[in-house]
């Protein structure tokens, strides 16, 4: 679907003399507001925009200041998962990278 929005022609000017490729900021900033407000997710992000991987779409978001949707669940489930791919032999390192409060099983939720 393509979008047309109209505005004057003088503001057009300062609008494109602040950022060269209006069309991309407005995408941008269109994505990014969906985002936060929970209408797109970050592989919608990622999609719209033609981003090459999920580290560049985090890149992205964290440069637009909007919160990346990650909960404690997903903290628990990331985590899991690790132990479960080092007690398998993936290849992966046995000693996790984290913080002490964070290894084992007792992740404590500040409420």
């Amino acid at each position: 679907m393509k979008i047309s929005i109209s505005v004057p022609d003088d503001v057009a000017e300062r609008l494109h003399a602040r950022w060269h490729d209006l069309p991309r900021h407005v995408l941008e900033a269109l994505v990014t507001d969906a985002y936060r407000q929970g209408v797109l997710t970050a592989a919608e992000v990622r999609r719209i925009l033609g981003l090459a991987s999920r580290y560049e779409t985090d890149a992205f978001l964290k440069q637009a200041v909007a919160d990346l949707d990650y909960t404690w669940q997903d903290l628990e489930e990331d985590l899991e998962t690790f132990r479960r791919a080092a007690t398998l032999g993936c290849g992966c390192s046995s000693r996790l990278l984290l913080s002490p409060s964070l290894q084992g099983s007792d992740v404590r939720r500040d409420t």
